[in-house]
């Protein structure tokens, strides 16, 4: 038709604020392997590997820039702002914000990130 214009390609969706379902408050250290579903939100210690299992992919992790975690993140979406000792997974997004520090490889489909955000691997 004339004057019809076909849409143009949708990009890549960031995906949106997930509902934190459970969270790991500052002064909290946490042992061990962690396995979750929906959102995690992170501002005390982790030692151990972190896998969410989701079967839709909207897994999403928040790591607070007073938390960290010390061992290898398996997680669909996540946004890291504290410091990670260990290898990153993010089957979809990975936001690196200003205070992200992460001594390890890091895995990802599409990353963001913010000045100041730190990889050593």
């Amino acid at each position: 038709m004339i004057g019809k214009k076909n849409p143009p390609p949708a990009k890549p969706s960031k995906p949106t604020t997930a509902e934190v379902d459970t969270l790991i408050g500052k002064g909290t250290t946490i042992k061990g392997d962690l396995s979750f579903e929906g959102g995690l939100h992170v501002e005390g210690k982790i030692i151990g590997n972190i896998y969410a299992q989701s079967a839709d992919g909207k897994a999403m992790l928040i790591l607070n820039e007073a938390g960290s975690i010390e061992g290898d993140v398996e997680v669909s979406n996540m946004l890291i702002n504290g410091s990670v000792t260990g290898d990153v997974y993010a089957a979809g997004h990975a936001e690196l914000a200003p205070n992200a520090r992460i001594k390890g490889n890091v895995y990802y489909q599409t990353i963001e990130m913010a000045a100041g955000s730190q990889i050593n691997g």
